[in-house]
């Protein structure tokens, strides 16, 4: 543990924020044998495809700003960092209320709710990075924690009162996120709507870095998303089951390894400034980490298939064989951030962009040639390699460029 401290610089304080966000991913891990138990087959699917459109919508309508803020606030002094905050915030306000608003035309009026939720996820999210980047990491578990307690306690309610509905479920994560405003208020009160179009300078900096951040967005949408949206409900449903469960581990597992990173975020930045640090020591402890992510996946697939039965429900039998197939390609991940946050640290986003909107095609023709000639779907997530590798490699090359 010293050794991977000493990587990022890690203090007792981010140990303590780091343990206190495993808690607030527990949570609604905890809940999933309850969820799975009251939406059987098809409304499970359903619930899942929903869950997903909600997070898909709230990381469009972010726009890439999150990183805008977080860079801002980390680098500008307070006011233009302010400046850039209500920028931002107000481009995502103003992007999601369309998606609302088309949705109303269309009569779409669920995914009405799901634009203005993810509205409201989008705020919370890059609220949160400024406490992060002005190290009041209390106000951003707080901030957190409260958020899943208040979900949790909810739908544990009604799940015991036996009136729980896949609607009700996406409106308590949504009042989660609302409750989590409460405690980002000290940042939040600072936040003005502004027309970013009379400044030029937030228009360069907020569409400059956060236009070709939501490219890079995309490619995540695509690596935890994109089966739930576009082909679960295309299969069998006991197989797509199995996997629609053992992707939630998965997205439980990349959440937590990202809020880690944003956690650590002022010191990964010291980080890339220390040019005499070894690349090598750094590539090994990073990949390391990933090494460590596909061991827990390998301790999920030695479980008992009966254990998942039991726990899940009777068509939840290969869960942790999915699991362990899904951490495989994950044992890049952390390189992958790490390099993603160098990227965002050198100002080379449309880089970053690029290859990422690259990496995600590559990786989605692959896919549709592996579903479409019959393969086994084991090779559709074993191939997300796809998606970090030449990311990884890139900025690899780049920073050894810039220590040489």
């Amino acid at each position: 543990m010293k050794n991977i401290s000493n990587l990022f610089l890690i203090k007792n304080n981010n140990l303590l924020a780091i343990l206190i966000e495993l808690i607030s991913k527990l949570l609604p891990f905890i809940l999933v044998p309850f969820i799975t138990n009251a939406f059987v087959g098809k409304e499970y699917l359903d619930y899942l495809y929903y869950e997903s459109m909600l997070f898909i919508f709230s990381t469009i309508i972010t726009l890439g700003q999150d990183a805008a803020i977080s860079r801002s606030a980390l680098i500008h002094r307070k006011p233009n960092a302010i400046s850039v905050q209500s920028a931002s915030l107000s481009l995502s306000i103003v992007f999601g209320s369309l998606f609302f608003i088309y949705s109303i035309i269309i009569q779409k009026y669920f995914i009405a709710f799901i634009s203005l939720g993810a509205i409201i996820i989008s705020m919370s999210n890059m609220i949160s990075l400024v406490a992060i980047a002005r190290a009041d990491l209390k106000t951003y578990n707080i901030s957190r924690l409260s958020n899943q307690l208040l979900a949790f306690n909810l739908t544990l309610l009604l799940l015991v009162l036996d009136s729980l509905s896949m609607e009700i479920r996406i409106f308590f994560i949504i009042i989660g996120f609302i409750f989590s405003l409460v405690f980002l208020w000290p940042y939040l009160k600072n936040i003005t709507i502004q027309n970013i179009f009379k400044n030029i300078i937030l228009i360069k900096y907020s569409l400059g870095i956060g236009f070709f951040l939501l490219l890079h967005s995309l490619s995540n949408i695509a690596r935890l998303r994109i089966d739930k949206v576009l082909f679960l409900d295309q299969i069998p449903i006991t197989i797509a089951s199995n996997i629609g469960l053992a992707s939630i581990f998965i997205l439980a597992i990349s959440a937590f390894i990202d809020s880690v990173y944003k956690i650590l975020l002022p010191n990964i930045y010291k980080s890339y400034v220390l040019e005499n640090k070894s690349l090598r020591l750094t590539l090994f402890k990073l990949f390391f980490l990933g090494l460590f992510i596909a061991f827990i996946g390998f301790l999920f697939n030695l479980i008992p298939e009966r254990f998942y039965i039991f726990i899940f429900g009777n068509s939840f039998n290969m869960v942790g064989y999915y699991v362990f197939i899904m951490t495989l390609s994950y044992i890049f991940f952390p390189a992958y951030l790490y390099f993603v946050n160098y990227a965002i640290f050198l100002k080379k986003t449309i880089l970053l962009g690029f290859i990422s909107v690259f990496s995600a095609i590559a990786w989605l023709l692959v896919g549709f040639f592996i579903l479409k000639n019959g393969y086994s779907y084991n090779y559709f997530y074993i191939s997300q390699i796809i998606l970090f590798a030449p990311t990884i490699i890139l900025f690899i090359s780049i920073r050894a460029k810039i220590i040489q």
